[in-house]
This record gives structure tokens, sequence and C-alpha cells, in this order.
């Protein structure tokens, strides 16, 4: 695989898992799951774990250019699938 497609799968990856902040926040208001605007300190709380989910799993999907088996799409994959549920199933918890 080219290094220009994996440089460019990675931070597509990246980009689109630190985004995952924003929707699942808007899934979570659009849904009714928990309502943040009675508590803003439960909103910066959620969004310090998502934000911080994502940033784990960036580290690990920087393995995406060193392992050769095909468990490597999964750390590709890490950032943006990982924070998704996470931000989903964290607000039914508080």
């Amino acid at each position: 695989m080219n290094v220009i497609l994996k440089l460019v799968l990675f931070l597509s990856s990246n980009l689109l898992g630190m985004w995952m902040h924003a929707i699942t926040f808007w899934i979570v208001m659009t849904m009714g799951l928990r309502d943040f605007n009675a508590d803003p300190s439960l909103l910066q709380f959620y969004s310090l774990q998502v934000i911080g989910t994502w940033a784990i799993c960036a580290l690990f999907s920087f393995s995406f250019f060193f392992l050769k088996s095909k468990m490597r799409y999964f750390f590709l994959l890490a950032p943006t699938i990982i924070p998704f549920f996470f931000g989903l199933i964290a607000p039914v918890f508080y």
C-alpha cells in the first residue's frame, strides 16, 4: 500500500474520530437521552471523556503503519468507532 494512501487513511480516520464528540452530542440531545442544558458541568465531563477516549484511540491507530496483518484496519478505525459507541453509551450511566 502506498505511503501517501496510508497517511490519508490515517488522517481521515482521526479527523472523523475527532468529530465524534460533536456527532454523539447531537445524537444524545436529539434522542433525549440526557439534557446537558440542566447541568453544564455534566457536559464538560462528557466532553472530556469522549475526547480522552478519542485521544487514546488515536495513539493506538498509529500502529496501523507498523502492523502487517488484517488487524491493522481495526486499529485504523478505532478512533472513529470506539468514541462513537462510548459517546452513545456513557450518558445512560450518568
